[in-house]
C-alpha cells in the first residue's frame, strides 16, 4: 500500500537502479526510499517515480532495460520533448 499525505495524493518515491548482467543493459530498481537526498548526492542512477508506474530515469542517458520495481516486468522507454528519460510499466497501469 503506498503512503499519502494529508490530502491523500501517493508521496514519491525513490528507486536505486542496478545493473544484473555482464553488458549492463539489464537494470532492475530496487527497494524505495522516501526522500531522493542520498541519490542526488551520489553519482548513481535512480528511478523516481512521478506518477503511479511512471518513472524519472536520473544520472543516466542510455537506453536500458529496467525491469519494474513492482511487478518485476520490463517497462516500456519513452523520451519526453525534453529527452528526459521516462518508463512506464504498462502492465502495471
Amino acid at each position: 500500500m503506498r503512503l499519502t499525505d494529508e490530502t491523500g495524493i501517493p508521496e514519491t518515491r525513490y528507486f536505486p537502479v542496478i545493473a544484473i548482467d555482464d553488458s549492463g543493459r539489464q537494470k532492475v530498481a530496487l527497494f524505495p526510499a522516501m526522500s531522493a537526498d542520498q541519490f542526488v548526492r551520489s553519482s548513481k542512477p535512480y528511478l523516481e517515480e512521478i506518477m503511479p508506474h511512471i518513472y524519472h530515469l536520473h544520472r543516466h542517458t542510455d537506453t536500458d532495460e529496467i525491469a519494474c520495481p513492482c511487478c518485476g516486468k520490463q517497462m516500456e522507454h519513452c523520451y519526453t520533448p525534453d529527452n528526459a528519460a521516462m518508463y512506464l510499466c504498462r502492465y502495471c497501469l
